[in-house]
Parts: structure tokens; C-alpha cells; sequence
């Protein structure tokens, strides 16, 4: 995603928390991925890895929430040694089992999984007759809709004939070939809930759209998206977001959500960054997702996730208070949840 990035001073190492922070054991991190794990390029920073490591050696769980699939997220669970067996975590490790390998949030907080997406904790998905709605809708104003299927593991993206893909929609699905089924329109039936549906594009025409499913079971959510070079629009049960997936994943390890750090840059970030013990943007968030959050912290491209993580194990309240913090803000948020537009 491109956007300006808010210049941010970095607390000097050892100087007390801010007096309006009440000092909290956090011992979760939930960090978003892209826009905020990963740098700009969308490289993970062998810096970042090495505060992983330090921060799991000391007993914090870190944990992803992120807008994609299991499938897009392996190489990353990887190389933060979060996964089982010979690729990932050693499971000789002397770490607790729910450090090493603690669930993950999954498509904007559609489902709760266990890192090699074999186990699945909690789902949230788009009630069928809503995303077939959905689809009828964007097939009518010349859409291309992708509906994801309710699996994790080998997850399958239902969507029709390449004569109605833009030049994005076909390089975003040219990714995923072996996972993509293409059906006529006419014979489209969905017998399980999809997690969600998603179609790209150009922004206005996703606007347009988008004002046409603020419907009671639809919550709609457009991002940029820089490597494609367009706009992404995404449907999910209204229900759906990342703080609700995060409250299950910190219940499963006996936690709380006011024990858990979360760490974002996006519209789909935006709940759990109000509902967190401590919730915290990066510095390159857009200027409307900012009064989201309580602290602010640096850019994704000055390593915010290795800066936050060296912050809580120095015994410091991470990032530094946010001068654009609105508390009010989520509540008028909130009341427009159907489907949110950016202007």
C-alpha cells in the first residue's frame, strides 16, 4: 500500500513508560503483515526474525493477523520459525509449545488456525446467500468476483471465465493457479459458507460497488494494493474482524486482549488496534486509520515490528503516545461498519 509515512521518534532504551500508559505484563504480540512485518519491498528483515526470536526466548507469544490465506503466509511462518516439524520450529524446543507455534489470524479475522492450518479454532464466514448476493451484484456491474472457499489448508478460489478478468484480476489469480476454479456464471452454487469474496480493481467502479452491499451481512473493506496496482475490495459477515480473532486466539493461550500488543497499518486493522491492551500503528498508516490507535510507533520501512518488540522486552510501554488518537473515533466507526468507503 502506498502511503505518506508520519515521522516518529523512537523512546531512548530504558527511559519509563508514558504516565498515561499504566505499565501492563503484556505477553502477546499480534503483528499485521504486510505494511507492517514486512518492509515496503514486502521483504521479512533478518533483524525482525532475530526480535522474534529474542522475544519468543523470553516468553512473549508472537502470533500474525493478516488479510491473507494460509497459503500466501507459509514462507513468512517459515522464516519466523512458526511452523512444525523440519521447516520450521524445533520441536525439541525448550519453549512452550503455545510460544512456538501459537494460532494465527487468517483472512481478516475469518478464521483462527493453528500454524500448518491443519486445526482450525474459529471461523467467521460469509453466509452463502449473502456472497452469492455479493457475486450477483459485481457479475451485474461487470465485476469479477473471487469467492474463497471455507478451507484453510488447500484452500480453493471459485471465480468465472478469464473474458471477464481485468489486467489485475488475472495477474492476482495467474498466483494462485493451482488453487483457482473457474465457473459460467449460470452454474454458480455455493453449498458451504465462503470465508470470503474479493474483487480488484480500478477505485471507483470498487466504491460504486461497495455502497451497493452495505447490506445488514455484508462488511466491505477497500485497500490499495501496490503490486497490482489497483484496488481490492473484500466481503465479509459484518461480524467479521480481526479483534474478534484475536480475542479468540489470546482465550485459547489464557490470555487477554489487555495482555496483547497489536501492531497495524490498514482498514482491517482498525478494531484490533482500538481493542487492544495496547494497540499501536505504524508510522506509514494512512492519516484516517491513525486515530485508531492509542501509540504510534516507526514505519515498516525502520523495522516498527523489531522496534516494538525490543521496546517490551526493555520493560517499556511500546511505540510512543499518538498525537492523533481519537477515542471517538472508532465509535462513529462503528456506526458505519456496513461497508466502509474510503474517500
Amino acid at each position: 500500500m502506498t502511503t505518506e509515512s508520519h515521522t516518529v521518534p523512537v523512546p531512548t532504551p530504558g527511559q519509563p513508560p508514558p504516565s498515561e500508559c499504566a505499565p501492563s505484563p503484556y505477553r502477546l504480540l499480534i503483528s499485521d503483515i504486510d505494511g507492517t512485518l514486512l518492509d515496503s519491498s514486502g521483504a521479512l528483515r533478518a533483524t525482525t526474525i532475530a526480535a522474534t526470536q529474542r522475544a519468543r526466548a523470553a516468553g512473549i507469544v508472537v502470533t500474525l493477523a493478516t488479510g491473507r490465506r494460509f497459503a500466501t503466509t507459509v514462507d513468512i511462518l517459515t522464516n519466523l520459525g512458526l511452523l512444525p516439524g523440519e521447516t520450521g520450529a524445533d520441536p525439541h524446543s525448550p519453549l512452550p509449545v503455545s510460544v512456538r507455534l501459537p494460532p494465527i489470524v487468517l483472512q481478516g479475522g475469518a478464521v483462527v488456525a493453528s500454524t500448518d492450518g491443519t486445526t482450525v479454532f474459529y471461523r467467521n464466514p460469509l453466509a452463502r446467500d449473502q456472497a452469492m448476493l455479493a457475486a450477483r451484484i459485481l457479475i451485474d456491474m461487470g465485476l469479477q468476483p473471487i469467492v474463497y472457499d471455507d478451507r484453510v489448508h488447500e484452500q480453493r478460489l471459485f471465480t468465472g471465465p478469464d473474458s471477464f478478468d481485468n489486467a489485475a484480476t488475472a495477474q492476482y489469480l495467474s498466483r494462485h493457479l493451482h488453487t483457482v476454479e473457474r465457473r459460467p456464471y449460470e452454474s454458480w452454487v455455493l453449498t458451504d459458507d465462503p470465508l470470503q469474496l474479493a474483487v480488484i480493481g480500478p477505485r471507483e467502479p470498487l466504491r460504486q460497488a461497495a455502497a451497493r452491499l452495505a447490506s445488514p451481512g455484508c462488511r466491505v473493506i477497500i485497500s490499495e494494493s501496490a503490486a497490482l496496482d489497483a484496488h481490492f475490495m473484500e466481503v465479509f459477515h459484518q461480524l467479521c474482524d480481526k479483534a474478534s480473532a484475536a480475542l479468540h486466539v489470546a482465550n485459547l493461550l489464557g490470555f487477554g486482549l489487555e495482555e496483547t500488543v497489536c501492531i497495524g497499518d490498514n482498514w482491517n486493522d482498525v478494531e484490533m488496534l482500538a481493542r487492544a491492551g495496547c494497540g499501536i500503528a505504524v508510522s506509514n498508516a494512512p492519516a484516517d486509520v491513525l486515530p485508531f490507535a492509542r501509540r504510534l510507533t516507526v514505519s515498516n520501512d525502520e523495522d516498527a515490528v523489531r522496534v516494538v518488540m525490543d521496546q517490551l522486552l526493555a520493560g517499556e510501554e511500546p511505540g510512543i503516545p499518538n498525537p492523533h488518537y481519537d477515542p471517538a473515533h472508532f465509535d462513529r466507526y462503528l456506526a458505519t461498519i456496513g461497508a466502509r468507503i474510503p474517500s
